[in-house]
């Protein structure tokens, strides 16, 4: 069954388009991730650094679908360019982590471009940081320009997936109505974020390891034949 991390979630605040090519290369060695904090695997519980990003945790979801796809393709390699806090404009510009290139579109333009005919897939999460800081218009201007410019580097024949994102103040809107029993949607949210946890943890709006295995899982449902 395939699941869809709208449904699994809860409540859907940003959908964003799914791209998928035809199926890659089985020479294809390189999967790579962009995308905000998600992408990038953040928990508030911390990690260790990773070569391309800022200190985040290695159990997100790029890490777990790697996992899961490693064997389809000839020496996968995950590369993971997501930086926490990025909106579709820094993403575009740059301005939070730093990139060679300048930005992280930019820097996956030129990746893409180096590696053509080694990419396996790339997948994408990027948007609620736009809503969170009151600019949501942005959206609509960037993000088809950064999906049309992955495209034309990546090639037609690249899966580009984007995600969904789950409403992560979802438990404590339903917890002021003072109802005796929460729904499934709250329930699972609680399960697979940290928007459920107490001090000094939480709440905090990311996804635990357990959900960005669910995450993984969805991407995977995407690209399984």
């Amino acid at each position: 069954m395939r699941l869809k991390v709208s449904v699994v979630f809860g409540a859907l605040v940003l959908a964003l388009l799914a791209v998928p090519g035809a199926p890659a290369s089985s020479k294809a060695t390189y999967y790579l991730s962009l995308g905000d904090s998600l992408a990038q695997g953040f928990q508030p519980i911390g990690g260790p650094l990773s070569p391309e990003s800022p200190p985040g945790y290695n159990q997100g979801y790029a890490d777990q679908l790697f996992k899961l796809t490693r064997d389809r393709y000839e020496q996968l390699r995950e590369v993971k360019l997501g930086c926490g806090g990025e909106t579709t404009t820094t993403l575009r510009f740059g301005g939070i982590c730093a990139y060679e290139e300048g930005s992280q579109l930019a820097e996956a333009v030129a990746f893409l471009q180096e590696n053509a005919g080694q990419i396996a897939f790339v997948t994408i999460d990027i948007g609620p940081n736009d809503l969170f800081t009151g600019a949501p218009g942005a959206i609509v201007v960037n993000l088809p320009v950064i999906l049309t410019a992955l495209r034309a580097a990546a090639g037609p024949d690249v899966p580009i997936i984007g995600m969904n994102f789950y409403d992560p103040f979802l438990p404590g809107a339903w917890a002021q109505g003072g109802l005796a029993q929460p729904p499934l949607n709250v329930l699972r949210e609680c399960e697979w974020t940290w928007a459920c946890a107490r001090p000094p943890v939480g709440f905090d709006i990311h996804a635990n390891t357990d959900g960005y295995g669910v995450i993984a899982v969805a991407f995977e449902g995407v690209l399984a034949p």
